[in-house]
């Protein structure tokens, strides 16, 4: 048998066995002076940094506060909205620009912050804002509430608000954009039932579980893998999807999962709940497989592609020595 072949039945072999599954470890996300099932984690770059918000209890008025915060993977910065009720940080990107949201007076707003100022956004027609995910164009997508209290969506690209709509819903609800300018959400129908969206291309597409009564999507990342929710006979479940395929996503020991960023290596941040309702936040960071060529976070027949290139790459240059 050659040692082409060897390889390939080898391969296949991983592929049976690895493709169904995702495996992680987890690494707890949590500001040492949150008070107890606090703390969100909302986004996370490549660098495997995160934003969120937690509460902090301040003794001398006897009162505790919301505020974000920013881990870079060893230290928490605090960072608060000046003269806010509360504020949140719910995304930032890799060039460290941050976007989060404050209330001041009942209402909620936007900011975009730059490490030095902070820079309200609104649209011009908005009771509230609530800002979602930037990419590194500093472009940004979100929701706000008008006058008449309706919900829309938004995309901003720094000076112009352009409307998120899914052709025929009744709701829009965008959660998250990359730096393609693609786009993924939810909408509701007038059946009021869910179903997952992206945005691309200029067009607009439908993506739910399959067999599920709803779907969301809610984050998606650079390679285009995405994640998301289902629900199945009143459960909800959380997956990710890439390249056709669903993968069931499972933190050990929770009764409730909720993801809520992804990079480009496939780190993942999240909240879990277990039987006792302590909540905890995390970061999964992909196992590497074994037989996962392109170092993706899958084995599938693209590494089965990739590796037959290498091989026939390998030869090509082994036969041109020889010559």
């Amino acid at each position: 048998m050659k040692k082409n072949q060897l390889i390939l039945i080898i391969f296949f072999i991983l592929l049976t066995i690895s493709s169904n599954a995702q495996n992680y470890t987890f690494k707890t996300i949590q500001p040492p002076d949150a008070l107890t099932d606090t703390t969100f984690v909302y986004d996370i770059n490549n660098r495997g940094e995160v934003v969120g918000s937690y509460e902090r209890y301040y003794p001398d008025v006897i009162m505790s506060k919301k505020l974000g915060f920013y881990y870079d993977g060893k230290k928490y910065k605090t960072l608060d909205y000046p003269g806010a009720t509360f504020s949140e940080l719910v995304g930032l990107n890799n060039i460290h620009h941050f976007i989060g949201i404050y209330q001041k007076e009942g209402i909620l707003h936007g900011y975009f912050y730059d490490n030095n100022n902070f820079q309200d956004i609104k649209h011009p027609d908005a009771n509230n804002m609530e800002l979602s995910a930037i990419n590194d164009n500093d472009h940004i997508v979100g929701m706000y509430t008008d006058l008449n209290d309706q919900t829309n969506s938004f995309y901003y690209d720094g000076t112009t608000f352009l409307p998120v709509r899914f052709p025929g819903a009744i709701l829009t609800i965008v959660q998250d954009i990359n730096d393609k300018d693609e786009i993924v959400g939810y909408y509701q129908d007038e059946s009021y039932q869910f179903y997952g969206f992206i945005y691309k291309n200029n067009k607009y597409e439908t993506l739910n579980y399959p067999g599920s009564e709803e779907s969301i999507l809610s984050g998606i990342n650079n390679i285009d893998k995405i994640f998301g929710n289902y629900k199945i006979e009143e459960e909800y479940h959380e997956f990710v999807y890439y390249r056709g395929k669903f993968v069931n996503f499972d933190y050990p020991g929770a009764i409730y999962v909720e993801l809520t960023g992804i990079n480009d290596q496939g780190q993942i941040s999240g909240i879990w709940i277990n039987e006792i309702n302590t909540q905890s936040t995390f970061v999964a960071t992909p196992i590497k497989l074994i037989g996962d060529v392109n170092i993706d976070g899958w084995v599938d027949l693209i590494d089965v592609m990739d590796l037959l290139k290498g091989i026939s790459n390998l030869d090509a240059n082994q036969q041109f020595i020889q010559k």
